[in-house]
Order: structure tokens, then sequence, then C-alpha cells
């Protein structure tokens, strides 16, 4: 990254992309939030519920699409008992981190066989406003129990990916086009438990701690600059012709 040398990014690793199904930001107030992403030219959807087979999850998601992956707006409903509550309770910012997985079931036993302790593997379901039509995207996934304090760490299986990733989703008015690097500043251990946790299925992915680094976040390869700031994460747009990651 070409960046000035008192950046706090300019000292940080970036994940390697293609293990990183999306990052998620937990808050309060899900509009507003889906109005600030809009005012920087991002295409972002209206927040609807996620649904199980029992009914509502007790959260409603907002989503904002690219060509690699996804930004999710969250807000839990209070006192519904719902996952993302007590990430909530320690304050609004960027607190989700999802890999990408082919087959939930497999691959919650091949990272229980490497010693990483996994939550249960459970079906949801969400509605995407496409311009054919109101489509029903499911979905499976399961957590790394308290892998990072204070952050959702999951894996997470499409059962309808081409809904998920619809070309038209992509469509921002503001020239971007896929995540360029997702930095994270958490301490070694669990960037080290992190890093078993993807290389069982991506031997060749890499997750490096960055010491010293306070801001973790995410760039947009592609958009026109802009940088949204929440605890713990930061959102920063890269022009395309700044070099950004994943051009």
């Amino acid at each position: 990254m070409n960046e000035a040398s008192g950046d706090l990014w300019s000292q940080a690793e970036p994940f390697d992309l293609p293990v990183i199904d999306h990052v998620g930001l937990v808050v309060s107030d899900i509009e507003a939030t889906v109005d600030e992403l809009r005012r920087t030219g991002l295409k972002v959807s209206d927040p609807e519920p996620l649904l199980t087979s029992a009914g509502p999850l007790g959260q409603r998601s907002a989503h904002c699409v690219f060509e690699n992956g996804y930004l999710e707006i969250s807000a839990p409903n209070p006192g519904s008992g719902n996952h993302l509550e007590p990430f909530l309770a320690m304050g609004e910012g960027w607190k989700i981190l999802v890999f990408a997985c082919d087959d939930c079931e497999q691959g919650r036993d091949r990272l229980q066989a490497a010693g990483i302790a996994c939550g249960p593997v459970s079906d949801a379901a969400r509605t995407v406003l496409l311009s054919r039509g109101s489509e029903t995207a499911r979905f499976r996934w399961f957590s790394l129990s308290d892998m990072v304090e204070g952050v959702l760490v999951a894996y997470v299986e499409h059962r309808d990916r081409e809904i998920v990733f619809a070309p038209e989703l992509t469509e921002h008015s503001n020239g971007a086009r896929k995540l360029g690097a997702v930095l994270f500043g958490a301490s070694a251990r669990p960037l080290e438990c992190l890093g078993r946790a993807t290389q069982a299925f991506a031997p060749h992915s890499r997750i490096t701690p960055s010491p010293g680094v306070a801001i973790p976040g995410v760039e947009i390869v592609g958009a026109d600059p802009f940088v949204l700031k929440y605890p713990g994460w930061q959102l920063r747009a890269v022009a395309a012709a700044g070099g950004g990651q994943g051009q």
C-alpha cells in the first residue's frame, strides 16, 4: 500500500482475501448507518430480518456487495437474545469477520480435529431484492468459539451464491469494485489461531500479526476516496489509480 509513513495502515499486513467471505459492522441504528454508506456512493440493500426455520433470528442486516466479498451491517433486536447483542453491548463497530466455506459440516470437523473450538452449524436465510423480484438466499454458518475478544469470527457456506453475488448488486455509483485489503490489529495469539483455521481450508493463505497497529480496517478498490471510522475498524476507499491491494 502506498501510504505515508505516519499512517497506521502502512504498518499492517492484509489478510489474503480469497479466504474472507465478508466483514460486518454491528450497530444500534441500522438505517442511519446505511444512509451514511450510501452517501459515499455505495449500493447498500435495505435492512431485512435474517430468518431461520423457526422464524426470525432476532436481527436485521443490510449488505454492500463487491466482486470478491461484501460488507454486512447488522443490528440485533433489543432483548431478542440474538448472538450479536453481547458485541453491541461493548459498543458499535466492525465486529464480524467471516471466512468462506464450501461445506460447513466437513469444515467444522476439520477445524475441531485441528484443536479449534467451534459452535454448532446453523441454517439461516435472508431476502435479497433483485431487478427480477425478491429472492431468498440460504446459508449455513458456525462460529469459532472465543477466537478473538469482541469479534464474531465465523465460517459461512452459501447455498444460493448466485443470488448473494448477483452482478447487479456490485454496481456502485462511486466505482467501487472489490475489497482490497482487510487489516486486523489483534494480538499474535488469536491471529495464529485464525491462521491455523484458514489454512485448514486454504493451505497457501496468509494471516500475519500487525505489531503496534491499533486501527484495523477494510479497503475498497476502485472507489472515490472516502473514510468511515467506527470503534475497532476503519473502512477506507482506495482510488483504483492508487495501487491498492487486490487490483
